[in-house]
């Protein structure tokens, strides 16, 4: 994956991550930690300077290439689906179903392709991942595991 699609997915997944506002310190830090490492291999990179809203799901969607639609949709609703707090009865909050269907929309995935990758996101959940073994599985060796540099440093 590209680094500009890159940045962008993980922003979303950072929003999709916060938007209920509950995100546990340990995917905080996991998120916080593989976007600074993106912003130092992106360090040439100006596309984020052009956002005119860091949030807005629909802008930074339009920086994630084509080919990489259905792993966005799919990996955002697995973060959503694995940050979601004890008491939640469902597999998706209100807040983050919102902010997935405002993100389908924008890559411009069909329902059917959208229920799909909830679907998949679902199956692959039920295998109990982490965030960061969902994250490594979206953009592979990438980034080096935040894990690895703490113990390292």
């Amino acid at each position: 994956m590209d680094l500009q699609s890159s940045g962008a997915l993980l922003r979303i997944l950072n929003l999709v991550a916060l938007v209920d506002g509950d995100c546990s310190v340990e995917e905080g830090e996991l998120l916080e930690s593989l976007a600074k490492q993106y912003k130092l291999q992106a360090a040439l990179l100006s596309w984020q300077d052009r956002l005119s809203d860091p949030n807005d799901v629909a802008e930074l969607a339009g920086y994630i290439a084509p080919e990489h639609h259905f792993l966005a949709m799919k990996t955002a609703t697995m973060v959503a689906g694995v940050s979601r707090s004890t008491q939640d009865n469902s597999f998706i909050n209100p807040e983050e179903d919102q902010l997935l269907s405002q993100l389908g929309e924008a890559l411009a995935l069909t329902p059917e392709r959208i229920a799909e990758a909830r679907h998949d996101a679902e199956q692959q959940l039920c295998e109990r991942p982490t965030l960061w073994q969902i994250l490594y599985a979206c953009f592979g060796s990438q980034f080096g595991s935040p894990f690895e540099r703490q113990i390292l440093t």
